[in-house]
């Protein structure tokens, strides 16, 4: 599965569609998602057109269902973040779940 949005906010005015991004990612990748979720942003909204398997957040969201909280491990992976770093070829980060509420500022 894929969580993204529809578009990525640089600074106060430009925009970044990720749609076109992601079809292109999953037509090059050998490993396809069964689905990809989009939050749409009403600065850049994009065509779920089912292409990809793409839904939107907001529905599957209203659909959800209620599940218990399941105790997992500190070093149990939460999610992979790709990034490009300095090196221009895609890599991804993999943040564990220890850590990851510390890093949590409350406001």
């Amino acid at each position: 599965m894929i969580l993204t949005a529809s578009c990525g906010i640089e600074g106060v005015s430009k925009i970044v569609p990720y749609k076109p991004l992601l079809d292109e990612a999953i037509a090059l990748s050998p490993h396809k998602p069964l689905v990809s979720i989009v939050l749409q942003r009403p600065q850049g909204l994009c065509k779920l057109d089912g292409a990809s398997r793409t839904l939107d957040w907001e529905r599957e969201y209203a659909r959800a269902k209620e599940h218990k909280c399941v105790t997992v491990n500190s070093t149990d992976p939460l999610y992979i973040l790709y990034t490009s770093g300095t090196t221009g070829k895609p890599k991804g980060v993999v943040r564990d779940n220890g850590g990851h509420a510390v890093a949590v500022k409350r406001s």
